[in-house]
């Protein structure tokens, strides 16, 4: 049987659950309720039926109509979905949008960025060299000596001989032989 409402979402409680109580070991039941769903309710259960038509709600906010008659209420009630917007989705974008191409660059833009870049970059690439020794507990000059090119080595090690005179010699000798 067909029930119709004017409300498009209208739910009516037939028969109220009943909380369960732990302490006394009665179990919790669940309640009769009929929801509406576009101001329309189907059942063929002959007790919902029977306790729809007996509730006092029933000719006043919904009442019964054949099942092939078309909803009174139809035409002026709202539904309780929004409208949706569908759209064909290719390849996770939307098949009719085109992407701008990407803006030209100003070469005198280009040259002047180059050029700070070209000045920044000692010092960025120090700075950072600086913090990953720090982190590995190396100091610059242990680095700095092994990664210098030979004529820096040799300078290196001439200063260190005078410190040391025979060290220096062994080490001159092996730079200068590279």
């Amino acid at each position: 049987m067909k029930f119709v409402s004017k409300l498009s979402n209208f739910r009516i409680m037939l028969k109220p659950g009943i909380p369960g109580n732990p302490i006394m070991a009665i179990p919790a039941t669940q309640g009769v309720h009929a929801l509406f769903v576009d101001g329309q309710f189907f059942t063929d259960e002959p007790d919902m039926i029977g306790m729809l038509k007996g509730t006092k709600q029933y000719n006043r906010d919904y009442f019964s109509v054949e099942e092939e008659s078309t909803d009174p209420y139809a035409k002026s009630r709202k539904s309780s979905e929004p409208a949706h917007s569908v759209m064909e989705m290719g390849q996770g974008s939307h098949p009719g949008r085109v992407l701008p191409a990407p803006a030209a660059v100003n070469p005198a833009i280009k040259e002047a960025a180059e050029a700070m870049l070209t000045q920044l970059m000692p010092a960025i690439v120090a700075k950072v060299r600086e913090q990953v020794l720090s982190e590995q507990g190396t100091t610059t000059t242990a680095i700095s000596e092994t990664a210098e090119p030979p004529k820096a080595a040799a300078k290196i090690s001439k200063a260190k001989a005078a410190k040391a005179p025979e060290a220096a010699k062994d080490t001159t000798e092996t730079v200068e032989s590279l």
